[in-house]
């Protein structure tokens, strides 16, 4: 069950899940939704009625725009749904917010859901460590591959000089054979 900040509707109206959902979506309003909506005329974009008394309507302190929460969201923070900036829902006069407080049987169900959630999240966790620990030992084994081969590189490099070195040595050499072979012909 989450809180959704909205904006006023196209048509003047607030809509808020928590009325939505009263209202049934596509069934029958509640009398008193009926009642209430006459009285103030707003209803939300799928035509239902909205009861007002569920919602707190309040102005960005940053933007000026007009925003709607479900009453739950009594002095949470949430962001601007125009500007982005963070805000402070305010509290209702008159309103504890201990009158928002979940029964004890929802409570326990969000407990036993938040621990289900927290041993997901351990599970996750061990076996995200074990893929570190993999990788590192990963990395690791190529790190000593990769200075093997520039070692090897540097090695085959300088037999590649000597090799060059060498030949540039028979060159001269057979060079100078030719130019006494061509002597002695003469």
């Amino acid at each position: 069950m989450g809180l959704q900040l909205e904006s006023p509707s196209r048509n003047g109206g607030d809509m808020s899940q928590t009325e939505h959902a009263k209202s049934g979506v596509g069934g029958e309003e509640p009398a008193d939704a009926v009642a209430l909506a006459s009285e103030d005329g707003r209803i939300d974009d799928h035509g239902n009625p909205i009861d007002a008394s569920s919602d707190i309507d309040f102005d960005c302190p940053h933007c000026g725009h007009q925003l709607v929460i479900n009453v739950r969201g009594a002095g949470l923070t949430v962001v601007c749904t125009e500007c982005g900036e963070p805000i402070q829902v305010p509290i209702p006069d008159g309103l504890e917010i201990a009158d928002l407080d979940e029964t004890p049987e929802q409570m326990f169900a969000q407990i036993v859901r938040l621990r289900s959630a927290l041993s997901h999240a351990d599970e996750r966790i061990v076996d995200l460590e074990h893929a570190v620990a993999s990788l590192m030992e990963r990395r690791t084994t190529l790190e000593r591959a990769r200075l093997a081969s520039l070692h090897r590189s540097v090695e085959m490099g300088n037999l590649l000089h000597t090799v060059l070195k060498n030949q540039n040595e028979i060159t001269i050499v057979v060079q100078r054979i030719m130019a006494l072979l061509a002597e002695e012909e003469k």
